[in-house]
């Protein structure tokens, strides 16, 4: 999962250089910064100059406590914009912990540490009050509630459709035998149809991610096919040796060939027709400036407003999973 750091400079100066070799390249730093920020030393501005994470200084505006408003407000935005990741406040500033309470109350993953916490991490959390924790229940509501376009819903099970039941035996697999619980409503498309269709797509999926990074793996899935589906699929694939066996027969593809593959699809489960292009275009503008607004902006301009923000709102959820694809 990738880490947004939200850098309060007012209040620990320089000390987050230490996140430059502590973070990973998937992850973004945001300095927050003012005409009373403390200056940098030589030796810190040296490491940042020489460090290849891109960091994003943000001015704020100057008065009592308004960097703190302004760094709550981007956080909030950055919330709903990414959806899923985790968001980490550095600060000393206790003040946080309220925004800190509301956003785990909505199962969000966001946390304050202290400057000098910033050498560990991956450890290190400011303790929050018992009564304050976040319960199973609202982490497994989290995705609905604060940002309900950050996965396409599930085509292999609509919530006012029948129930569909997914059992593997381990001869038949990767061929996923679907059988339906209920009769399919008059008019409506044969529920199995549907799964085996994404059955496919999800093995074809498996093929361009690989058993090696199971964590993009799991997310693509969770992503394309929903929660339920996306967990369905994962498990089978994970378990299942036949499995190694699909992917070492499957037709070789390039890394090109396996983004586009995977953009299609995602396009596909969304009802939507994907321009020629777009999947090379997504990687390169994402590696020239990895993240999310600049890739919105990219998008502007190459596409219409409306096309922009389709794109844009379908791909903002995989865009790092695509990049992975080796």
């Amino acid at each position: 999962m990738s880490k947004t750091y939200f850098i309060d400079s007012e209040n620990v100066g320089d000390n987050w250089i230490a996140l430059l070799d502590k973070a990973s390249a998937d992850d973004t730093i945001l300095v927050y910064y003012t005409m009373k920020s403390p200056h940098m030393n030589y030796r810190n501005l040296i490491l940042l100059k020489q460090s290849d994470k891109e960091v994003t200084f943000i001015e704020c505006n100057y008065g009592n406590n308004a960097l703190d408003f302004q760094l709550c407000t981007d956080l909030g935005y950055r919330v709903h914009d990414i959806g899923d990741g985790e968001f980490i406040i550095v600060s000393n500033d206790t003040g946080y912990d309220a925004v800190v309470r509301f956003w785990r109350k909505r199962g969000v993953s966001v946390k304050r540490i202290k400057g000098n916490a910033c050498s560990s991490v991956d450890t290190y959390e400011e303790p929050l009050d018992e009564e304050e924790t976040v319960s199973p229940e609202a982490k497994a509501a989290a995705p609905e509630v604060i940002t309900p376009e950050a996965a396409p819903a599930p085509v292999a099970a609509p919530a006012t459709g029948p129930t569909v039941a997914v059992t593997v035996t381990e001869e038949t697999a990767p061929s996923l035998a679907a059988t339906v619980t209920e009769a399919p409503a008059e008019d409506t498309p044969s529920e199995d149809t549907t799964q085996t269709a994404s059955l496919e797509e999800a093995q074809e999926i498996l093929y361009c991610i690989g058993l090696d990074n199971l964590v993009d793996l799991h997310d693509a899935l969770k992503k394309t096919f929903g929660e339920a589906s996306g967990k369905t699929f994962y498990t089978e694939f994970k378990t299942k040796s036949s499995y190694k066996s699909f992917i070492s027969k499957h037709k070789k593809l390039s890394r090109d060939e396996k983004q586009k593959l995977y953009t299609g699809i995602v396009f596909k489960q969304n009802h939507t027709d994907m321009p020629k292009g777009l999947p090379e275009f997504l990687v390169k503008s994402w590696k020239a400036k990895p993240n999310l607004n600049s890739l919105r902006s990219a998008l502007l301009g190459k596409y219409s407003k409306g096309q922009a923000r389709e794109y844009y709102d379908l791909i903002k959820a995989h865009i790092k999973i695509l990049n992975n694809i080796k």
